[in-house]
């Protein structure tokens, strides 16, 4: 059988893929955030990875599990929500619709999940991995929001080669006025706001609000796939190599798959 060979980018390297004991091809992909409709950019990496899986599928003989989320819940999201003076669902309903339809004009293949960010399912694993990182010691709480506090995690940014040390508080701040220790510190868990959706679950000390979008497809892929995704796959750029051949992506050691492209 033809082996394929992806790009390693916390290696640098191309590297053999191998998906597993059961030749089961799991592929998560970072999907649309629903408060407008999807645009050309937005379907480059749809088409990308839809190449990919029909690579994995129909050439090379694998299954493939292949999920693409929907991030329906989130600034933008509610912004427009409460511009058009509809309810939450019902605003990104229209979006993940318009969405179905552009993607079968242009012929890519029905994964077989899609999830959404306000899933119960997917809510209740947000809270979840929120308080398992609380346990180790990775968050804290500041005007009733939930952070992560990236200076407790040595190899934060090792995957982009990013110096921690060196970024520039205040290079990268939220669109939204919560209080941070550090500015390169994320929102897990936003506090709850008047006129916006919340949820909350006391058993695991995560208190009314809403997940910020760091959190979410880190715990969607975790609840959606065990063993763990052999790929995840993101926004997807130009890159300058010719010899590739498929989407570029890297692997993570701790887990032993495919992460992010």
């Amino acid at each position: 059988m033809t082996a394929m060979r992806l790009y390693n980018t916390l290696t640098r390297s191309e590297e053999d893929f191998t998906p597993g004991a059961d030749r089961t091809v799991r592929i998560y992909t970072c999907g649309l955030t629903t408060y407008a409709r999807g645009h050309i950019g937005n379907f480059r990496t749809f088409i990308c990875v839809d190449v990919l899986r029909r690579t994995l599928k129909y050439l090379l003989g694998y299954r493939v599990h292949h999920v693409i989320n929907f991030t329906d819940v989130d600034d933008r999201t509610i912004a427009g929500a409460q511009k058009a003076g509809m309810d939450l669902r019902a605003y990104t309903d229209q979006y993940i619709a318009a969405f179905r339809e552009d993607a079968q004009a242009l012929g890519l293949e029905q994964v077989e999940e899609n999830p959404r960010a306000t899933d119960g399912a997917n809510l209740r694993a947000m809270a979840e991995m929120i308080a398992a990182l609380d346990a180790h010691g990775h968050t804290y709480r500041s005007d009733s929001s939930i952070y992560f506090k990236i200076s407790t995690l040595p190899g934060y940014g090792k995957l982009a080669r990013l110096d921690a040390e060196g970024m520039k508080p205040g290079a990268r701040v939220d669109s939204d006025s919560y209080a941070k220790e550090d500015a390169r510190d994320f929102v897990l868990w936003k506090g709850h706001r008047e006129g916006e959706p919340s949820w909350e679950f006391p058993d695991v000390g995560v208190t009314p609000g809403r997940p910020g979008w760091h959190i979410e497809c880190s715990a969607n892929r975790r609840s959606t796939f065990t063993p763990a995704a052999s790929i995840s796959s993101s926004r997807i750029t130009r890159t300058r190599s010719r010899k590739a051949k498929v989407p570029p992506a890297s692997r993570s050691l701790a887990s032993g798959s495919m992460s992010s492209i």
